[in-house]
């Protein structure tokens, strides 16, 4: 049996906390490439794993797949028009190089980009629990989007709730941790924060399970929500009201339906060929 890889001791320790009057604990580990969530509920393991918001609103498209694959494209072009001049000639090996970058392009990109928004997301998450905390390093793209954040909160009456807080719904049985709650100009609400080019119809699912995981436990209703598109110019908001909330829950349920059943149906086998005749 091979042995388990050594823990980095740099990395980020698990994160646990208890929930429904200590019946619940959750463990989350950031670092985990699979089964990051561990829910014991009144003390026993919940096997399997309840799945995540975003693994469950993953299932659903709505046109975002269509939306990327253009972007990929446009991203390998890019270097192909760097790489390769008219009426000129190229070797074979450059070509073979030149299409390697291209291939590769969208792939760094999208890294670095997610390493922004994961950055500038970790910022907003520091800020909240420690308005004293050091800001990002000024001139960056992270405190560009930090800055944009907080400009947005200073706009309203914020009466801050949690940050980055895990749920889980007992009666549906998924997990996750939402971003933000707050009391936004009085009114209960999630905030999501999005570092993303595009916004898709998926986050106000995402949301709205948010919701009902928060109600559910707190018995608190959240009648509204924020997704926060955080740009390096500009924060742009998009509102989402308590009927839009609830008909994104149904849509999640519907999605949680689909995971439940994929699972339980298992992989499809050919039938053996044993029935053939002679």
């Amino acid at each position: 049996m091979a042995k388990k890889k050594a823990r980095d001791p740099n990395a980020p320790a698990p994160i646990i906390s208890k929930h429904y009057n200590d019946e619940v604990v959750i463990c989350f580990d950031p670092i985990a490439k699979r089964g990051r969530y561990v829910i014991t509920e009144c003390g026993e393991v919940i096997k399997p794993s309840p799945p995540s918001v975003t693994t469950i609103t993953g299932l659903a498209d709505f046109g975002k797949s269509t939306a990327l694959q253009a972007w990929a494209v446009n991203m390998c072009l890019e270097v192909v028009r760097a790489r390769i001049k008219p009426d000129e000639i190229h070797g074979a090996q450059f070509l073979e190089e030149a299409f390697a970058d291209a291939k590769a392009n969208y792939r760094d990109f999208t890294k670095q980009a997610a390493d922004v928004g994961t950055m500038a997301h970790a910022a907003l998450e520091r800020y909240f629990t420690d308005p004293e905390a050091p800001p990002p390093i000024a001139g960056t793209p992270v405190r560009a989007r930090f800055d944009e954040a907080l400009k947005w909160f200073a706009s309203h009456n914020i009466q801050h709730i949690c940050s980055e807080r895990a749920i889980y719904s007992r009666k549906y049985k998924y997990t996750g941790r939402l971003d933000h709650v707050s009391k936004v100009d009085q009114v209960l609400s999630i905030v999501d924060f999005k570092a993303s080019r595009h916004i898709y119809k998926t986050y106000a699912l995402q949301v709205a399970a948010y919701a009902n995981a928060y109600e559910e436990e707190t018995g608190e209703k959240i009648e509204q929500a924020y997704i926060l598109q955080i740009g390096e110019e500009e924060t742009t908001p998009y509102f989402l009201d308590r009927s839009q909330l609830d008909i994104g829950f149904k849509g999640f349920l519907g999605l949680l339906d689909l995971y439940n059943s994929d699972k339980m149906l298992g992989t499809l086998k050919p039938q053996e060929k044993d029935w053939l005749l002679e």
